[in-house]
């Protein structure tokens, strides 16, 4: 899949004329971050490939995302066994990085992860 943003009447941010607007100046990048509208215009790419083996009990899959304008990514593999008719164990990870001050490379340290379940579906 291709993404693109484009940000009508995007503007660039110009540094603070003084230090006493730095704190105005940090909250507005850091909503542009949020927003993803750092860039005037975007591009990225997702993809995500799965594959069932075992008669669909297994089965494997990769998603990612990668964004071309700012260099960020982010992976997620994950394997989904089925026990029974209506119990699944799932494993998997996501993994976010980028450059420095991206949102990306601030989600880093507090969402990169391995996880696992026990669903229960009823």
């Amino acid at each position: 899949q291709y993404l693109g943003r484009y940000v009508l009447d995007f503007e660039e941010l110009p540094p603070p004329p003084g230090p006493s607007l730095l704190p105005i100046y940090q909250l507005k990048e850091k909503n542009r971050l949020l927003a993803s509208q750092q860039f005037e215009l975007t591009h990225a790419l997702s993809l995500r490939i799965a594959k069932s083996f075992l008669y669909e009990i297994l089965v494997v899959e990769l998603m990612g995302y990668v964004n071309l304008t700012s260099e960020e990514f982010f992976l997620k593999p994950k394997v989904t066994y089925e026990i029974a008719d209506a119990l699944k164990l799932v494993v998997g990870g996501e993994w976010y990085q980028g450059p420095a001050d991206t949102l990306f490379d601030l989600m880093d340290p507090y969402l990169s992860a391995f996880f696992g379940e026990l669903r229960l579906s009823f």
